[in-house]
């Protein structure tokens, strides 16, 4: 019935959508990230990375996130001591 649909990419300002997922009236425990960037060699976590600054400046509660794990497993945990952060499978 509109004349125009607008749709805003949910990896703006960083290659994971994960913007919509953390935002205040959704109660998210768990996220699993599955980063298809296209980084060659050991994974970076140059998104994450970026995502995690995002929400860190916002206030929005995020993982820390330990990257030489990430360089080093193919699956990564990232938990916090804080019930209302959501775990990120990644």
């Amino acid at each position: 019935q509109q004349e125009v649909l607008s749709l805003v990419d949910a990896g703006i300002d960083f290659n994971l959508p994960l913007t919509p997922l953390l935002r205040k009236d959704r109660k998210i425990d768990l996220i699993i990230v599955l980063d298809a960037s296209s980084e060659k060699g050991p994974v970076s976590g140059k998104e994450l990375m970026k995502a995690e600054a995002h929400f860190k400046a916002r206030g929005v509660k995020f993982p820390k996130v330990d990257y030489e794990s990430l360089s080093r497993n193919q699956w990564t945990v990232l938990k916090d001591t804080d019930a209302s952060v959501p775990t990120v499978l990644y």
